[in-house]
C-alpha cells in the first residue's frame, strides 16, 4: 500500500461523510492575539442555518479598517445575534470541541488504526513511502508508532474555521496543547524517519482545505519538527511520548464506520477511483441503467423542467403535448399512457406527495397562463384523478409551476394546505392554496411583484426563502413571513458571474437570463442555471459565490455547413421564428438530489444543457464534475416510439391487440390574452376561443401583439435600441459559404438572394385589424411582411370566407398560435409549410445548391430536412432524481434515460451526530 494514497482516501471519507462537518474543516491558527484583527459577520440571518453555531466572524475575507479595535475574544458575539448571545461560554466551546473532535488530530489517529485493524492478522501489509524530498521505502504497517507532543503556547488562540468565507470562532489559547501524529521506520525499534500528520498544524493565512496535500504532511521527521518549531514556542521535548496504539478516540463509531468505507474503496481500487486525486465517479456508470423511447414534448424553447419522478424509482410523469403520461422505466413491456388530458401544451410540471396518504397532487402551467392542478390516489384502483381543474389567470405567460406543502410563514396563522407558486412573465410571484379534500377553487395567498420577467423560483427547505430569478443577470431573495396571507421582505439581490469568454465574441445582452433554480437539501447551499451557459452556486452565508461551473461555450451545433454557427443567434425571437438556433450550451435546469434512499449524506447536483449534455456534481465539495452525453433513442434501444396509451399498464396487459389508443384531433386556438381583470376563467373541455368579429378598445394593445411580446420577449411598440445578434454573419446583400470543405475556412462570395429572403408569411387571423397589428409590430422590428396566399406585400381583401373544420384541420399548420409550436433552438428550420416562413424550400435549394456547386460537394436537398443531417445535437427537455435521490432521469423529445448514482444504497451519518441511517 501507499501510505500517501491511504491517507488522501482516509481524510476524503471523514472530511465528506458527516454532514454536519460537510463544509467545515478545522485550522488551528497559532499567532499573538495582538496580532489578530476579524470583521464582524454581516450576514444577518447566519445564525438561523444549520451546522456549527458558535459566535462566527470574519478572519480573512476583506481588510479590515486600521482603526477597528482588536474584535477578539471579548465582543466576538455579534451584537444582531441574540440567540448565540446566550450560549454560555461553556456551550460555545462544546460547540467547538465538537468540531475539533470531528477533525482533530486524536480522530485522525484513530482513523488510521481503525482501517488497518479491518484486516485479519494473517495479512501482512508492507507500506510504500514516499517523501517530498525524494526519499523512498517500504515498512510493515505494524511497525508505525504514535507520537504525542504538547506544543508550548504562551499568549495564543485558537480558531475553528467553516468554508466558504473562512469564518471562525476564538476559544483562546491555553499555555500547551498535545498533538499527535503517526511515525515510521525502516527498522524495528529504529529511529523515526516518517511523519505522517494527518491533522496537520498550519499557520498565517494557510489553512486546511477539504481536497489536495493541505490534509495531511507526509514529511521526513527533521521537516516536520523544524517546522513545529516555529509554532508557537515549539514543541516540549520532555514530555514527548511514543505509543503502539490509541485506547479510545471521540466517537468510535462513527470512525470506525469512515474506516469501512475507505477499505471497501480501497479494495475497488482497480475498477473504481480510490483517491481524489484521480477523481471518484459520481455515478455507477456513465452508461444509463435504462432508456426507453418516449415523447416528451417541448412546447417553449427556454422552458425545460417537463419530467418528474413523483413516487418511486422508474415512475415518470412528463409531457406529451396536451397531457401529461406515465411510464415506468422498469418494465421492458410497459409504454406510456395517458395520466391527464389537458386542454393546453405544458410549459412547466410539478407534483408534491401528500404526507401520509398515497396520493400525488400534479401542477402545470401553460403559455396563456393556464394553470392545470390534479389529485391521483394511487391506492384506489380507479385510475381516473380524483378530482382535476384547469383555469385560466389574470396574468401572462406561466414560466415555472411550484407546489409546496410547506407552512411557509411559521405562523400559526399560515394555511397548511399545499401552495401553487407561479412565476409568470408578467413580473410577478403567485402564491395560491390549493384545497385537497375537494375539487379545489384556488385562491390567492400572497403576491410578489418584481421589475423583469419571472422565469423560476424555488423555496428553501424550511419554508422562509423565496429565491427567484427571471430575464436578467440577477439573483433576487426574499423572506417569507405572515399569516393566512403572505408577505415578503427582502434579503438581498445578487448577480450571476458573467460567462466566460465565447470564442464568437458576442456582445448583445439578450443571454442575460436564467430559467431555474434550487436548494440543497439541507437548505445550506442554492444554485441557479444562467441561458449565458453558467450555474453558480453560493453557501446561505455568502454573497460571493462558493463555486462557479461554466459550460464550453466552443461547442457548435452538430451537422456542419450552413448551421455551424452562421445561423446561431442569441435572439430568442429569432430561435422561435424557426431563422436560427439556440446555442445548445446554454443551461436550462439544475436540481439537487440527495444521493440515497436514507436523505442525508451524499448530495449530487445536477444541470443540464440546452441540448446533448447533463452534469453532475458533488455537491458536498464541488470539486468534482462529470459531463454525460444524453443517448438517443435509435442508439440506445431498437424499440419505436409508442404513441400514449389512453389504458392504465395494468389494464393494457389484458388489452386486445387492436389499438385501445388514438390521438384525438384537435384544432389548435389562436392566442387570446387573458383579460387583465381580478377574476378567473375555467377553461371548459369545450371552451374555443377565436379572434374573428372581436372589437377592443383602441387604448388595449391586441391580443395577438401581446401574445407576440410574451413568447418572443420583445416590446410590441418596436424600441429602437433593439440589437440585431452579432453571432450571425451580417447578410445585407451576400451570404458567407464554405470554399474549403477539409479546413472548414470561410470566405465571402456572392450569392443572389431571393427578395422572398427575410419576408415574415402572416396567416390569415380571421380579424382583419388584429392582421394589421402583427404587420404592424413586425414592421417595428425590420420584418416585411405579407399575407398568406398574397404577393411580396400586404394587400387587403374584403372575401372573408367561412372555414370548415376539414379546411382548418388541412391548414393548421400554417395559422396555429405560435405559442403551441414546438420550437426547440437546436431543431432545425421549418419546412415551406411552417406558419413562419422566412424563405420557401425551393430558395433554399437553389441557395445551398449553389455552395455545393462552389465547393464541389454534392447535395441533395433531402438531407437538408432530414435529423441526420444536423448531428446528434439532442434537446433536452428536463431532469429530475427519483425521491431517493439515488437516480437520475433525463427527458428528450426522443427517450427517458436513467443513471444510478454512486453509493445511493449505502448508509449515512445523520445530522444528529449520534447515528447511521
Amino acid at each position: 500500500m501507499d501510505l500517501y494514497d491511504i491517507a488522501l482516501l482516509l481524510n476524503y471519507e471523514r472530511a465528506t461523510t458527516e454532514t454536519r462537518f460537510r463544509g467545515a474543516k478545522l485550522r488551528e491558527v497559532v499567532r499573538d492575539r495582538e496580532d489578530l484583527k476579524t470583521v464582524l459577520c454581516f450576514f444577518d440571518g447566519w445564525h438561523e442555518h444549520k451546522g456549527p453555531r458558535a459566535g462566527f466572524v470574519f478572519d480573512k475575507p476583506q481588510q479590515p479598517p486600521d482603526d477597528l479595535e482588536p474584535d477578539l475574544p471579548s465582543n466576538i458575539l455579534p451584537p444582531n445575534s441574540p440567540l448565540i448571545s446566550k450560549l454560555s461560554d461553556k456551550e460555545l466551546e462544546t460547540i467547538f470541541y465538537q468540531a475539533r473532535a470531528h477533525d482533530g488530530c486524536f480522530a485522525c489517529i484513530g482513523l488510521l488504526q481503525y482501517f488497518f485493524d479491518l484486516f485479519s492478522n494473517d495479512e501482512v501489509i508492507s507500506l510504500r513511502i514516499r517523501t517530498p524530498d525524494g526519499e523512498e521505502y517500504h515498512c510493515p504497517a505494524s511497525q508505525r508508532r504514535i507520537l504525542e507532543v504538547p506544543i508550548i503556547l504562551p499568549k495564543q488562540m485558537t480558531l475553528a474555521m467553516v468554508l466558504p468565507e473562512n469564518v471562525s470562532y476564538s476559544t483562546g489559547g491555553g499555555e500547551s496543547m498535545r498533538h499527535a501524529v503517526w511515525v515510521f521506520s525502516d527498522e524495528m525499534n529504529g529511529n523515526i524517519k516518517t511523519v505522517l500528520d494527518m491533522a496537520s498544524i498550519q499557520f498565517g493565512d494557510e489553512g486546511r482545505g477539504l481536497k489536495g496535500k493541505g490534509l495531511f504532511a507526509l514529511e521526513s521527521f527533521e521537516a516536520w519538527r523544524s517546522r513545529m518549531g516555529v509554532v508557537g514556542q515549539g514543541i516540549d521535548d520532555d514530555q514527548a511520548k511514543i505509543s503502539w496504539w490509541i485506547r479510545s478516540t471521540p466517537r468510535d463509531a462513527w470512525l470506525r464506520e469512515v474506516a469501512r468505507r475507505a477499505k471497501w474503496r480501497w479494495e475497488r481500487r482497480d475498477t473504481e477511483p480510490c483517491t481524489m486525486a484521480r477523481g471518484i465517479s459520481m455515478l455507477s456508470s456513465t452508461k444509463p441503467s435504462a432508456v426507453v423511447p418516449a415523447q416528451t414534448y417541448i412546447g417553449h424553447v427556454q422552458l425545460r423542467d417537463l419530467i418528474i419522478c413523483p413516487r418511486e424509482r422508474g415512475v415518470v410523469n412528463y409531457v406529451n403535448q396536451h397531457s401529461i403520461v406515465e411510464q415506468n422505466l422498469n418494465s421492458t413491456s410497459s409504454n406510456p399512457y395517458t395520466l391527464v388530458d389537458l386542454n393546453f401544451t405544458p410549459n412547466t410540471l410539478s407534483s408534491l406527495q401528500i404526507p401520509d396518504s398515497q396520493q400525488t397532487l400534479l401542477a402545470a402551467g401553460g403559455q396563456d397562463a393556464e394553470v392545470h392542478l390534479s389529485l391521483h390516489d394511487h391506492s384506489s384502483p380507479r385510475q381516473k384523478p380524483v378530482w382535476a381543474t384547469e383555469e385560466r389567470l389574470p396574468a401572462s405567460i406561466n414560466n415555472s409551476v411550484l407546489l409546496t406543502s410547506m407552512n411557509l410563514a411559521r405562523s400559526n396563522e399560515s394555511s397548511v394546505e399545499p401552495k401553487v407558486v407561479i412565476s409568470n412573465n408578467d413580473c410577478t410571484v403567485k402564491f395560491y392554496d390549493v384545497p385537497i379534500r375537494a375539487r379545489p377553487d384556488i385562491r390567492e395567498a400572497g403576491s410578489l411583484r418584481l421589475s423583469v420577467p419571472i422565469n423560476h423560483s424555488s423555496i428553501s427547505p424550511d419554508g422562509r426563502t423565496l429565491l427567484s430569478v427571471g430575464d436578467s443577470s440577477k439573483v433576487y431573495l426574499h423572506r417569507i413571513s405572515g399569516g393566512s396571507r403572505l408577505e415578503f421582505s427582502h434579503i438581498t439581490t445578487l448577480q450571476i458571474p458573467p460567462p466566460d469568454r465565447s470564442p464568437l465574441n458576442y456582445t448583445s445582452t439578450s443571454l442575460a437570463a436564467s430559467f431555474s433554480t434550487a436548494f440543497s437539501t439541507d437548505g445550506t447551499k442554492y444554485a441557479v442555471a444562467s441561458q449565458e451557459g453558467v450555474v453558480a452556486v453560493w453557501d446561505v452565508r455568502s454573497t460571493k459565490p462558493l463555486k462557479v461551473f461554466q459550460t464550453d461555450k466552443t461547442r457548435m451545433p452538430s451537422g456542419g455547413g450552413l448551421w455551424s454557427g452562421s445561423l446561431l443567434s442569441d435572439d430568442p425571437y429569432e430561435w422561435t421564428r424557426g431563422n436560427s438556433k439556440a446555442p445548445g450550451w446554454s443551461v436550462r435546469n439544475v436540481k439537487f438530489g440527495n444521493g440515497g434512499s436514507s436523505g442525508v449524506g451524499r448530495e449530487i447536483m445536477t444541470f443540464t444543457e440546452h441540448t446533448s449534455f447533463l452534469h453532475v456534481i458533488d455537491a458536498r465539495t464541488f470539486e468534482t464534475e462529470e459531463i454525460v452525453r444524453v443517448p438517443s433513442a435509435s442508439k440506445s434501444s431498437g424499440t419505436g416510439r409508442q404513441p400514449p396509451s389512453r389504458v392504465p399498464p395494468q389494464q393494457n396487459l389484458q388489452a386486445s391487440a387492436q389499438s385501445r389508443s388514438r390521438s384525438r384531433a384537435f384544432v389548435s386556438r389562436p392566442y387570446q390574452r387573458p383579460n387583465r381583470t381580478n377574476s378567473r376563467q375555467h377553461i371548459s373541455v369545450s371552451a374555443t376561443s377565436h379572434l374573428g368579429g372581436l372589437r377592443r378598445d383602441g387604448s388595449t394593445p391586441p391580443y395577438v401583439v401581446l401574445a407576440l411580446e410574451d413568447t418572443f420577449r420583445i416590446s410590441p411598440r418596436g424600441s429602437s435600441d433593439i440589437t440585431r445578434s452579432v453571432w450571425r454573419h451580417r447578410r445585407d446583400d451576400t451570404v458567407h459559404r464554405p470554399t474549403d470543405v477539409e479546413d472548414h475556412h470561410f470566405e465571402d462570395s456572392q450569392i443572389t438572394r431571393n427578395d422572398d429572403d427575410d419576408l415574415v408569411v402572416i396567416p390569415p387571423l380571421g380579424d382583419r385589424e388584429v392582421e394589421d397589428n402583427v404587420r404592424s409590430l413586425l414592421t417595428h422590428h425590420g420584418l416585411r411582411s405579407r399575407a398568406l396566399g398574397g404577393g411580396g406585400s400586404f394587400e387587403d381583401d374584403d372575401n372573408d370566407e367561412q372555414m370548415d373544420v376539414d379546411d382548418l384541420d388541412i391548414l393548421e399548420p400554417e395559422w396555429d398560435c405560435i405559442s403551441y409550436a414546438p420550437s426547440r433552438g437546436s431543431s432545425p428550420g421549418p419546412p415551406a409549410n411552417g406558419r413562419w416562413r422566412t424563405r420557401s424550400r425551393q430558395d433554399l435549394e437553389l441557395e445551398l445548391a449553389a455552395a455545393a456547386a462552389a465547393t464541389d460537394v454534392g447535395y441533395r436537398a433531402e438531407e437538408y430536412y432530414s435529423s441526420a443531417a444536423f448531428g446528434d445535437d439532442l434537446d433536452i427537455a428536463g431532469t429530475c432524481f427519483d425521491p431517493s435521490g439515488a437516480f437520475i432521469y433525463v427527458a428528450t423529445p426522443e427517450c427517458v434515460a436513467e443513471w444510478a448514482v454512486r453509493g445511493g444504497e449505502k448508509r449515512w451519518w445523520s445530522d444528529s451526530g449520534t447515528q447511521w441511517c
